[in-house]
C-alpha cells in the first residue's frame, strides 16, 4: 500500500472516530463510554497507520520507485522554453502543483506509462515541469497567457513552435495521439 493510501485511510479512520464520538454523546452514559472507546480505538488505529508511513523499508522502496519513474523533466522557465522553441525542438510543458490531485493522477496514469516515455524519447521531446505549488509568479503569468487561472496545464510544442493544449484530464491514448501529430 502506498504512503498516500495509508495516509488517506488514516484520515478516514480519524474522521469515523470523531463521527462516532459525536453521535454517542447524547445517548446516555453507557453510549458515551462505547463512543469514547470506539473513538480511542480509531485514533489508535490511525496512529499505527501513521507509524507504518515511516518504516525504512517502505521509504527505500518508494525512493527506488521515484528514481525509476523520473521522467527526465527539466525545470520550466519562459527563457528555457523560448530557447528550445527557437531551436525547433519539440517540447512538453507540464505545469503542476503538489496539492493538485488531477495533476498527480495524470502523472501516474498517463504520463508515467512506458508507452508515453518511449514516444517522448522517439520524438526527442524535451519535458519541462513548472511547480506552481507556491504560485510562482512566472508560472502564473504563463498560465494567464493560455487563459488559465490554475493548474494543470499541459502543452505540447511541435518543431515549428506551435503549442497544442492538451486536456486537463489526460489519458495515455490522448497523449500518444498528440505526440503522433507533431
Amino acid at each position: 500500500m502506498t504512503r498516500t493510501a495509508i495516509a488517506l485511510l488514516g484520515l478516514v479512520v480519524v474522521g469515523f472516530a470523531v463521527w462516532i464520538y459525536g453521535r454517542t454523546r447524547a445517548i446516555g452514559p453507557r453510549g458515551r463510554r462505547v463512543g469514547a472507546g470506539l473513538a480511542v480505538a480509531g485514533i489508535a488505529a490511525a496512529l499505527i497507520l501513521a507509524a507504518t508511513l515511516a518504516l525504512p523499508g517502505e521509504l527505500a522502496r518508494e525512493a527506488a520507485t521515484a528514481e525509476r519513474d523520473d521522467f527526465g523533466y527539466q525545470p520550466f522557465s519562459h527563457v528555457r522554453l523560448n530557447g528550445l522553441v527557437a531551436e525547433h525542438q519539440p517540447v512538453f510543458v507540464n505545469l503542476t502543483a503538489a496539492w493538485c490531485l488531477t495533476c498527480l493522477v495524470n502523472e501516474h496514469t498517463a504520463l508515467g506509462t512506458q508507452a508515453v516515455r518511449r514516444a517522448f524519447a522517439e520524438h526527442r521531446i524535451v519535458a519541462l515541469k513548472g511547480d506552481w505549488t507556491r504560485q510562482n509568479p512566472e508560472i502564473t503569468t504563463f498560465l494567464q497567457e493560455f487563459g488559465r487561472s490554475g493548474v494543470p496545464l499541459y502543452l505540447l510544442y511541435d518543431k515549428a513552435g506551435t503549442p497544442t493544449i492538451l486536456p486537463q484530464i489526460l489519458t495515455e491514448a490522448g497523449v500518444l495521439a498528440a505526440v503522433g501529430n507533431i
